[in-house]
């Protein structure tokens, strides 16, 4: 080739306003005395074919002779550089699969100019990054994002595979997919097949998840309802999972210690990889929960008592209780009541008799009563008699 002229550019439809730019030299080559020639052309439409025709002079023969050939313009984001060019449909990258509260959710990169959402499905087989007998099991996520390219995309709840639906076997391990998609043109196919000259969506990113066993409690602790239910602020929970023989089951996240809050509420979950719980969806499993705080006083500290079952058993210290959990039981309620008796004691005398060296007339045989005030509706106060006592000879009462 001695010279090209006349280079020309169509769309295969409509050529949408397309810019054509003409510039250096290169890119278009040949090995005859290895001569380069580049011609940029400008303002296309990813994923779309057009068609590169342009006339040469043949430097054997002397002739003018005409070139014409297809090219695909690519969907990938990796002309940016962030990505590998060997995929030009832009498949989702850094593809990563976990597991919460009972759904199996995403985490990808934007990586194509071309898509409007993006669809997953779900396998048992992977072959060669290709899943065999795929099933979907969500909707397509439609996604606008702020960045043409590298955005990371979370879908979340709106894209996910919810077990309490898909039912799948705890412990088996699945092969999920992701690829982007686009309902009206996704990308013109780069070789130009016969009989599939569109390409429905991008190449599949996929990764494989093998499905733990979930559950959690949700419990509380207060006073018993006649002394208020004021809830119990720093009590230590301390949980350990067993198996159906009541056997501590010695796995990640299979034990552990938590504290209430200032609403006296506290939480444990768990999301376990372990062979006791492998296809077994169905079956409770005993969790031991023991509770345990004390409250600095004079003259020693308070060991905190607990009562559970509404108040009927004691479960304070190293009895602790017993809560049972099948997969996707979530917040499993639990109600401990602080059964913490606290020593209240004074003396009664007349007042203004009191003298140095002596604390004033002392009254025997005074009732005193411990009373507890409630709001009734922000209007109404009652009390509430919680315990009652006589002073002694010496005046005093505990």
């Amino acid at each position: 080739i001695q010279e090209i002229k006349d280079k020309s550019l169509t769309r295969k439809a409509s050529d949408n306003d397309i810019v054509i730019d003409i510039e250096g030299t290169g890119k278009f080559s040949t090995d005859y005395n290895g001569t380069h020639f580049k011609h940029m052309f400008t303002g296309l439409n990813p994923g779309h074919r057009y068609n590169i025709k342009f006339s040469y002079n043949n430097s054997v023969n002397g002739e003018e002779q005409i070139m014409t050939f297809p090219a695909v313009t690519s969907c990938s984001c990796s002309s940016a550089g962030s990505y590998s060019t060997s995929d030009k449909t832009g498949s989702p990258k850094n593809f990563q699969v976990y597991q919460d509260n009972g759904h199996v959710m995403f985490s990808f990169d934007d990586a194509s100019y071309c898509e409007e959402a993006y669809s997953f499905t779900r396998s048992d087989n992977f072959i060669d990054g290709e899943s065999e007998k795929s099933v979907s099991f969500t909707r397509d996520f439609f996604f606008i994002s702020r960045d043409p390219c590298d955005e990371r995309i979370e879908p979340l709840t709106e894209a996910s595979d919810n077990l309490a639906l898909s039912k799948l076997p705890v412990g088996h391990a699945f092969n999920y997919c992701v690829r982007a998609v686009n309902l009206v043109h996704y990308m013109d196919h780069p070789q130009g097949y016969v009989g599939d000259e569109t390409l429905k969506s991008s190449i599949n990113s996929c990764a494989s998840h093998k499905i733990n066993w979930e559950a959690s409690i949700n419990g509380k602790i207060a006073t018993e309802p006649n002394a208020g239910s004021l809830p119990i602020e720093d009590v230590s929970a301390m949980y350990q999972l067993l198996n159906k023989s009541l056997v501590p089951i010695d796995c990640s996240g299979c034990s552990g210690i938590t504290k209430t809050t200032k609403g006296g509420s506290f939480d444990v979950a768990f999301n376990i990889d372990h062979k006791d719980f492998y296809e077994d969806n169905e079956g409770e499993y005993p969790v031991n929960i023991y509770f345990n705080k004390t409250t600095p006083s004079v003259p020693k500290t308070i060991e905190h008592k607990f009562s559970c079952n509404q108040g009927k058993d004691d479960c304070s210290g190293e009895i602790g209780t017993l809560v049972y959990l099948s997969h996707l039981k979530f917040k499993e309620p639990l109600h401990i009541y602080d059964d913490t008796s606290v020593p209240f004691s004074g003396k009664v005398f007349i007042e203004e008799t009191a003298y140095p060296g002596a604390e004033g007339c002392m009254i025997s045989n005074v009732k005193v009563c411990l009373l507890q005030e409630r709001n009734n509706g922000g209007v109404l106060k009652m009390n509430e008699t919680l315990v009652c006592g006589e002073t002694g000879p010496d005046g005093t009462y505990s």
